[in-house]
């Protein structure tokens, strides 16, 4: 009886997170906004620990074209990303993310039907590491503080040539950028059971591909509170956010990209068995300022994790 009424909570906020993915698709240049290590979860491991994780993240985009601005470019993206995380020694987190995608665009424009391109296979994988420079314990109080630094890249492992009917697919319908994208940033959590506070601030700055195409540059934030419920389960509030610089395509701003955004995130964790936890999330936009014709839409993320000890 108390495994069924604890699963309650979770029940309602996927329920809410299905009748959220059903609003109108709307769009961005580069969807991400929060922490990028944000899969990697918020607790620091011991050294020698490692952990797995399986994601799965659903998100929709919609924006007019910048080629042909009579049409409406429409991407419906599944990705399941297994992840990789090892501390070598106390203060070092290495992360590795390995995104397996499923893409569905569209080209639409009144009269003519659905030009549609369909492309799945590996992503950009994205290699990481976490550097806590401060770790206190206050064991009166038994809180702890931890601060420390965020590094990573993405790799162009997906592929960024495909081709249909003898030319190049649009840029957002490839699987890959095509290019590296660095970035780095501040991370600080605090706890004192039951509560969580995490917060993180990042910059990215993607490189110019083969095509000369280059992704915006963004500032990305994330501020998170979470309580622990029950023994098993926890909740959690966070605000996501980017602020992200049009794209450039040979010297060129490209049109309907970038912009401001900030979400809302619930989320929820339960522990199923020892390390073992199931975690949901979603980032739901509330405040929006995006270049000309586009909009942002939620983005779910679900998945399983386990710390190995």
């Amino acid at each position: 009886m108390k495994r069924t009424c604890t699963l309650i909570p979770i029940a309602a906020l996927l329920n809410v997170v299905v009748q959220l993915c059903a609003l109108p698709a709307n769009a961005c240049s580069v969807c991400e906004s929060g922490d990028p290590l944000a899969v990697a979860g918020s607790a620091k491991l011991d050294a020698g620990q490692s952990q797995i994780a399986l994601n799965y993240e659903y998100l929709t985009a919609r924006a007019r074209s910048h080629d042909d601005p009579l049409f409406i470019e429409e991407l419906t993206q599944m990705t399941l990303r297994p992840v990789f995380v090892f501390s070598p020694w106390e203060p070092l987190s290495a992360v590795v993310q390995v995104p397996i995608v499923y893409k569905n665009f569209s080209e639409t424009t009144e009269g003519y039907s659905p030009n549609r391109t369909r492309p799945t296979g590996l992503g950009d994988v994205d290699l990481g590491v976490r550097i806590f420079l401060v770790s206190e314990k206050d064991f009166d109080r038994n809180s702890w503080h931890r601060f420390g630094v965020s590094l990573g890249s993405s790799v162009p492992t997906g592929r960024n040539d495909a081709q249909k009917n003898g030319y190049r697919v649009d840029e957002h319908a490839q699987l890959g950028t095509g290019a590296f994208t660095p970035y780095a940033g501040l991370i600080y959590s605090f706890s004192q059971d039951p509560w969580n506070f995490f917060a993180t601030v990042h910059a990215k700055a993607p490189l110019k591909n083969g095509y000369g195409y280059r992704y915006g540059s963004a500032l990305l934030w994330s501020f998170a509170v979470e309580y622990r419920a029950i023994d098993r389960l926890s909740l959690g509030l966070g605000f996501d956010g980017r602020y992200a610089l049009r794209d450039i395509r040979a010297r060129t701003i490209v049109s309907n990209t970038g912009g401001f955004v900030a979400a809302a995130t619930p989320m929820v964790k339960f522990n199923v068995y020892g390390t073992l936890w199931l975690t949901a999330r979603a980032q739901l936009p509330f405040v929006t300022h995006l270049f000309e014709e586009q909009s942002v839409g939620p983005t779910v993320v679900v998945g399983a994790q386990y710390t190995i000890e």
